[in-house]
């Protein structure tokens, strides 16, 4: 187990993510054990996704042998985490997202220093193939961290071989899921058909594919690090947030957390969960410090907090005019009135988009932050999504999504700048004028200076 080298001991809490199924009973088995040597406390967390018949059956075998065990358990319901779809045909992004909403909640209501997951060496070589065949970079090639200070994976080097292995050694009640053999899902296909064809073509490519990503990842870690500017970044908002000035990783973080009244030393695992978000530019991450500081790592930037805080939906909307400008929690957004030919041949801006003047000409324009269960169409002839979740998949941190700005036309969200646009009010190629809206941030500054 990398609970030491993750720097967890018996004052940290870990959730350990159990479905019922091998991997996870044998990490629960495995974190159990580890507790009794002086490990870190472990919280259980089950979802029921309800996706299928016996789910409720899983949810409460999981729920009984916690308890027997002596462990805290969370079980997450279908109605607090709905994933949609019908019995036998789920949505698998929906049921991943709904996973890792309910985990990351249940992780933050206990305070805990990681989310366990069971993830074996084979998920990892599924990882890699299916990030190289969405065309990935090298942080994808390099797959899954064993622990990237969020997310510990003490299994990442375990075959799934080993894990049946010990399962019956141990005698363990696992769940076998039928949903992890349908071909519905990519990630099956990938695990039945693609990967053992490659191993066949060439014995032992699972575990090649596996040692080159976490050589890979080696590599990439070794790389300098830099902490980049926080100016035009949306971020968490609080009075007493200070940003981390942009310069060399770890000298420029240590002298702002100081200065933000930080006294104890730091230890690797703080330096260590801030270095993997900024190799990994997250969309958003917290990392908890000393004396009460905390870190959101988003894009390359760094911004402390003495305590953690989530945006909630502000009321009331706020009007916008054409051309104009409207204050928004944390910063502003700008309404540009541009002639068509000189918007054709201009970049957009980063937290920008274009509307067709047509289409919003005589109507009523507000600003405000998106509603609860608020439905838009990602694209033209796509079913609807939730926008919470859409701006979540976009790359907008949850604890930025529910206040991030929506443009209302008499009603109706039109578009987040910079993250999504009906494509319906999307300027026409003729358009005489196109309105440009974009959001400006407000500047954070760093510990100690002056307003």
């Amino acid at each position: 187990m990398a609970l030491a080298a993750a720097g967890l001991g018996p004052d940290d809490t870990i959730v350990a993510a159990v479905s019922g199924g091998p991997d996870s009973m044998v990490l629960l088995d495995c974190l159990v054990a580890a507790r009794r040597r002086g490990g870190p406390a472990v919280h259980v967390a089950h979802l029921n996704h309800g996706l299928r018949g016996e789910a409720s059956k899983v949810a409460e075998t999981v729920v009984c042998h916690a308890r027997d065990a002596g462990l805290p358990v969370t079980a997450g319901t279908p109605h607090d985490y709905p994933v949609g779809g019908t019995e036998g045909a789920p949505s698998e992004d929906a049921a991943r997202r709904a996973r890792w909403t309910f985990l990351r909640d249940v992780a933050r209501s206990v305070s805990a220093a990681r989310i366990a997951t069971g993830h074996t060496r084979n998920d990892q070589a599924e990882t890699v193939i299916m990030n190289l065949a969405r065309g990935s970079g090298l942080r994808g090639l390099s797959g899954m961290r064993a622990d990237d200070g969020e997310i510990l994976r003490p299994l990442l080097k375990v075959s799934r071989r080993d894990v049946a292995a010990y399962v019956k050694a141990r005698q363990l009640v696992v769940d076998r899921d039928p949903l992890n053999e349908t071909p519905r899902f990519r990630r099956n296909r990938v695990r039945h058909e693609a990967l053992p064809l490659l191993d066949d073509i060439y014995p032992g490519a699972v575990n090649a594919i596996a040692r080159s990503a976490e050589v890979l990842a080696g590599e990439i870690d070794g790389l300098p690090l830099y902490v980049q500017s926080a100016d035009g970044r949306r971020m968490p908002l609080h009075p007493e947030r200070a940003a981390v000035p942009e310069g060399v990783f770890p000298a420029t973080f240590v002298a702002a957390v100081r200065a933000m009244g930080g006294r104890r030393q730091l230890g690797a695992a703080q330096f260590g969960a801030v270095a993997r978000a900024l190799r990994e530019d997250t969309h958003g991450r917290w990392v908890d410090l000393t004396d009460g500081t905390h870190a959101f790592v988003r894009d390359g930037a760094v911004v402390l907090y003495p305590e953690r805080v989530r945006d909630g939906n502000w009321r009331p909307p706020v009007s916008l005019t054409v051309p104009g400008e409207a204050r928004v929690p944390g910063g502003s957004v700008i309404a540009e009135l541009v002639e068509g030919e000189n918007w054709r041949g201009r970049r957009g801006a980063a937290d920008g988009c274009a509307l067709d003047h047509e289409r919003l000409r005589g109507r009523t324009l507000t600003l405000r932050a998106p509603a609860p269960h608020e439905r838009v169409r990602p694209a033209r002839g796509e079913d609807t999504r939730d926008l919470a979740r859409l701006l979540r998949s976009r790359g907008v941190a949850a604890d930025i999504a529910s206040g991030m700005p929506v443009l209302d036309v008499d009603g109706s969200a039109v578009c987040v700048p910079g993250v999504w646009r009906d494509a319906g009010f999307a300027p026409r190629p003729d358009a005489r004028l196109v309105v440009a809206l974009h959001a400006r941030w407000d500047v954070i500054r760093p510990p100690g200076a002056r307003a």
